[in-house]
């Protein structure tokens, strides 16, 4: 399992069940683990979601 961190510094795990479970329908990905890490971390943009979740 390896750990990366948001912009909002909250861990987001990948495990390798989770990966294996993304590279089913993605497999174009699956040379890319340390890449989709890196771009949680490092992200080009950040998109604003419909949800307000402050206070939960």
């Amino acid at each position: 399992m390896n750990i990366g961190y948001s912009v909002n510094g909250v861990p987001i795990r990948l495990t390798h069940e989770r990966w294996y479970h993304i590279i089913e329908n993605h497999d174009d990905l699956a040379s890319y683990f340390f890449e989709v890490l890196d771009t949680v971390e490092n992200p080009e943009f950040i998109m604003k979601g419909n949800k307000d979740f402050e206070g939960c």
